[in-house]
C-alpha cells in the first residue's frame, strides 16, 4: 500500500479520494433513483447501506447468479440490517461496472 500510494504523487491522494467520493455519492443518486434506499444520508467516502423491501442474502444470491459481486449482507454482526447490503464503490469500479449494479439492484426498488 505504501508503494502504491508514493506512486500517485503529490496530489494523488486527493485525486483518488476525490474520486471515490464522487463514484459512490454517483452510485448512491442512481439507486435512489431507482426507489432504492441508501440508509444514512451524510457523504460517504467509499462504503455505504442500501435498503431493500426483501432480505439482503436474496438480493445478493440474484446479483451473484448474473455475474456481479454487489457488496456485502452484515445480518451476521448487525441483525438488524437483515435487508441491507454494504456496497462499495472505489477507484478500481468503472461507470459502466457501477451502472450494471445500480442496473441489478434497481431491480429490487420500490
Amino acid at each position: 500500500a505504501a508503494v502504491f500510494l508514493s506512486l500517485l504523487g503529490k496530489n494523488g491522494i486527493h485525486e483518488l479520494a476525490t474520486q471515490n467520493l464522487a463514484k459512490a455519492e454517483y452510485a448512491k443518486r442512481e439507486l435512489v433513483k431507482r426507489g432504492l434506499k441508501v440508509v444514512f444520508s451524510r457523504a460517504t467516502f467509499n462504503e455505504f447501506l442500501v435498503e431493500f423491501s426483501v432480505s439482503a442474502r436474496e438480493v445478493y444470491k440474484s446479483c451473484i447468479e448474473e455475474g456481479v459481486v454487489p457488496g456485502i449482507y452484515i445480518d451476521q454482526w448487525y441483525p438488524q440490517f437483515e435487508k441491507n447490503l454494504l456496497i462499495c464503490v472505489t477507484e478500481g469500479h468503472s461507470k459502466a461496472e457501477i451502472d450494471r449494479l445500480v442496473e441489478l439492484l434497481g431491480r429490487w426498488g420500490g
